[in-house]
Protein backbone atom coordinates (compact mmCIF):
# COMPACT_ATOMS: atom_id res chain seq x y z
CA UNK A 1 0.00 0.00 0.00
CA UNK A 2 1.44 3.37 -0.99
CA UNK A 3 2.12 6.09 1.58
CA UNK A 4 -0.56 8.30 0.02
CA UNK A 5 -3.25 5.63 0.23
CA UNK A 6 -2.19 4.72 3.76
CA UNK A 7 -2.30 8.38 4.84
CA UNK A 8 -5.70 8.90 3.23
CA UNK A 9 -7.11 5.77 4.84
CA UNK A 10 -5.76 6.76 8.24
CA UNK A 11 -7.15 10.29 7.95
CA UNK A 12 -10.56 8.96 6.88
CA UNK A 13 -10.67 6.58 9.84
CA UNK A 14 -9.68 9.34 12.24
CA UNK A 15 -12.31 11.65 10.78
CA UNK A 16 -15.00 8.97 11.03
CA UNK A 17 -14.06 8.22 14.62
CA UNK A 18 -13.98 11.90 15.59
CA UNK A 19 -17.30 12.61 13.95
CA UNK A 20 -19.19 9.65 15.41
CA UNK A 21 -17.72 10.09 18.89
CA UNK A 22 -18.36 13.83 18.96
CA UNK A 23 -21.88 13.44 17.57
CA UNK A 24 -22.77 11.38 20.64
CA UNK A 25 -22.17 14.40 22.89
CA UNK A 26 -24.54 17.28 23.62
CA UNK A 27 -24.26 18.92 20.22
CA UNK A 28 -25.36 17.47 16.94
CA UNK A 29 -22.22 18.20 14.86
CA UNK A 30 -24.16 20.44 12.47
CA UNK A 31 -23.09 23.58 10.71
CA UNK A 32 -25.53 25.47 12.89
CA UNK A 33 -23.66 24.38 16.01
CA UNK A 34 -20.09 24.70 14.67
CA UNK A 35 -20.25 27.83 12.49
CA UNK A 36 -19.56 30.22 15.42
CA UNK A 37 -16.63 28.06 16.56
CA UNK A 38 -15.17 27.90 13.06
CA UNK A 39 -15.40 31.68 12.84
CA UNK A 40 -13.83 32.23 16.26
CA UNK A 41 -10.96 29.87 15.40
CA UNK A 42 -10.09 32.13 12.46
CA UNK A 43 -10.67 35.40 14.29
CA UNK A 44 -8.41 34.53 17.23
CA UNK A 45 -10.62 36.45 19.66
CA UNK A 46 -8.84 38.42 22.36
CA UNK A 47 -10.93 36.94 25.16
CA UNK A 48 -9.66 33.82 26.86
CA UNK A 49 -11.81 30.96 25.56
CA UNK A 50 -13.34 28.31 27.76
CA UNK A 51 -12.08 24.76 27.42
CA UNK A 52 -15.36 23.85 25.66
CA UNK A 53 -14.92 26.65 23.16
CA UNK A 54 -11.33 25.60 22.51
CA UNK A 55 -12.43 21.98 22.00
CA UNK A 56 -15.18 22.98 19.57
CA UNK A 57 -12.87 25.30 17.63
CA UNK A 58 -10.34 22.48 17.43
CA UNK A 59 -13.02 20.06 16.27
CA UNK A 60 -14.00 22.42 13.47
CA UNK A 61 -10.38 22.86 12.42
CA UNK A 62 -9.75 19.10 12.64
CA UNK A 63 -12.75 18.18 10.52
CA UNK A 64 -11.91 20.69 7.81
CA UNK A 65 -8.21 19.79 7.82
CA UNK A 66 -8.98 16.08 7.58
CA UNK A 67 -11.41 16.56 4.72
CA UNK A 68 -8.89 18.77 2.93
CA UNK A 69 -6.27 16.00 3.21
CA UNK A 70 -8.50 13.13 2.05
CA UNK A 71 -10.55 15.14 -0.49
CA UNK A 72 -8.64 13.97 -3.60
CA UNK A 73 -9.21 10.33 -2.59
CA UNK A 74 -12.97 10.46 -2.00
CA UNK A 75 -15.57 9.05 -4.37
CA UNK A 76 -16.01 11.12 -7.54
CA UNK A 77 -19.22 12.82 -6.37
CA UNK A 78 -17.49 14.02 -3.17
CA UNK A 79 -13.93 14.50 -4.43
CA UNK A 80 -12.21 17.87 -4.52
CA UNK A 81 -8.75 18.88 -5.61
CA UNK A 82 -7.58 21.88 -3.60
CA UNK A 83 -4.27 23.31 -4.79
CA UNK A 84 -1.27 22.02 -2.84
CA UNK A 85 -0.72 25.49 -1.38
CA UNK A 86 -4.19 25.52 0.21
CA UNK A 87 -3.74 25.82 3.95
CA UNK A 88 -6.15 25.17 6.80
CA UNK A 89 -7.24 28.80 7.10
CA UNK A 90 -8.11 29.01 3.42
CA UNK A 91 -10.09 25.75 3.60
CA UNK A 92 -11.89 27.05 6.71
CA UNK A 93 -12.72 30.38 5.05
CA UNK A 94 -14.07 28.49 2.04
CA UNK A 95 -16.24 26.30 4.26
CA UNK A 96 -17.52 29.25 6.33
CA UNK A 97 -18.34 31.23 3.18
CA UNK A 98 -20.21 28.22 1.74
CA UNK A 99 -22.24 27.75 4.93
CA UNK A 100 -23.09 31.46 5.09
CA UNK A 101 -24.26 31.41 1.46
CA UNK A 102 -26.43 28.35 2.10
CA UNK A 103 -28.15 28.88 5.46
CA UNK A 104 -30.86 26.40 4.50
CA UNK A 105 -28.26 23.64 5.01
CA UNK A 106 -27.12 24.66 8.49
CA UNK A 107 -28.79 21.53 9.85
CA UNK A 108 -26.40 19.27 7.90
CA UNK A 109 -23.32 17.83 9.56
CA UNK A 110 -20.16 19.90 9.39
CA UNK A 111 -18.43 17.04 7.56
CA UNK A 112 -21.02 17.17 4.77
CA UNK A 113 -20.87 20.96 4.53
CA UNK A 114 -17.06 21.06 4.44
CA UNK A 115 -16.87 18.29 1.84
CA UNK A 116 -19.41 20.07 -0.36
CA UNK A 117 -17.75 23.47 0.12
CA UNK A 118 -14.33 22.17 -0.91
CA UNK A 119 -15.81 20.25 -3.86
CA UNK A 120 -17.59 23.36 -5.11
CA UNK A 121 -14.51 25.56 -4.66
CA UNK A 122 -11.97 23.14 -6.10
CA UNK A 123 -13.56 20.53 -8.36
CA UNK A 124 -11.22 17.90 -9.73
CA UNK A 125 -10.39 18.04 -13.44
Amino acid sequence: MSKTVRAATTAALILATMTSAHAQGKNDATGNFYLPYCRSFLEKALVVPTSMQTMNEGFCAGVIYSIRVVAPFLSPNMRSCPPDATDLKQAMRTTIFYIERNPQWLNLQLTVLATTALRDAWPCP
